[in-house]
């Protein structure tokens, strides 16, 4: 039987936090499953590029690289991109079911990768501080864990409720952690079991930890947004495989590039992704 959620307190936990994790969100099984696909997909990107020469790989140059995922199973898998519980977190959310799928993509924290600077993934200047009501971000991100996600091998770390937080400075790209800890912020990192989606808000701080294991730790997100924001990327998929989508699924892919095939290679990511963090 499907898990039951508490949407309404899940909504409110975001609007306070700026994310939201859905515990069990998918079976380990199809983690499982994802992850492995996913591994193939990376080899064989990494052994036709040097590592340091991918165009777009390094994400801060910390050992962090990203790839689209081309939209074919296990990646498009219609089980997690239109699972009912994060449609209907969206819809209310956003007071319609009328918004898109921008992108599914991974980025894979290798070991030995570092901290990354506390960011946000978004600019406050199209999200004032204080505003005069709620108004929740135009994107987020629905990342899922492929494996246990911890300290080990590098969960993220967030600062909650600084969605707004009005500091001049806090505006900036990248910021130095000294910042947060003078300013007595408080901090936390978010761990996860396998199966798990972490939603997040582009403007909430945040940063990348490191991976102090042996193995690759890969994050996926799907990219979700209201249709008025302005994005670079679009799912690519052929009419017959558009045809094959549900109702959902159409409005979901609204703005997606009808191609003649889809390539087998895997694609980079920007690093400038509103709804990538790492």
């Amino acid at each position: 039987m499907p898990i039951q959620y508490d949407i309404d307190k899940m909504l409110i936990y975001f609007k306070m936090n700026g994310y939201v994790v859905f515990e069990n969100f998918t079976t380990p099984q199809k983690a499982d499953r994802l992850r492995e696909a996913h591994e193939k997909l990376l080899q064989k990107w990494l052994e036709h590029e040097h590592l340091e020469s991918l165009p777009g790989g390094h994400i801060d140059r910390l050992y962090r690289y990203g790839i689209q995922w081309p939209w074919r199973m296990p990646f498009n898998d219609p089980e997690i991109v239109e699972h009912p519980a994060l449609m209907e977190f969206l819809d209310r959310l956003w007071g319609t079911d009328d918004y898109l799928l921008s992108g599914i993509a991974c980025d894979t924290s290798m070991p030995g990768s570092g901290y990354q600077n506390w960011h946000r993934d978004t600019s406050l200047s199209f999200d004032p501080p204080y505003p005069a009501q709620y108004s929740p971000p135009r994107v987020v991100g629905a990342r899922l864990a492929l494996l246990d996600i911890d300290e080990v091998n590098g969960s993220t770390e967030v600062a909650p409720c600084t969605e707004f937080l009005p500091h001049p400075e806090t505006s900036s790209s990248h910021f130095d952690a000294m910042m947060l800890k003078q300013a007595g912020v408080p901090t936390r990192r978010v761990d996860l079991r396998k199966g798990s989606m972490f939603v997040k808000g582009p403007r909430t701080l945040h940063r990348g930890t490191p991976n102090r294991s042996t193995k690759p730790r890969p994050y996926p997100t799907n990219t979700y947004h209201t249709r008025e924001f302005v994005h670079n990327r679009h799912v690519e998929l052929t009419q017959p495989e558009y045809n094959c989508l549900s109702e959902r699924g159409k409005r979901l892919l609204g703005n997606c590039r009808i191609v003649d095939s889809v390539g087998s290679s895997p694609r980079p990511f920007s690093d400038t992704d509103p709804a990538m963090g790492r």
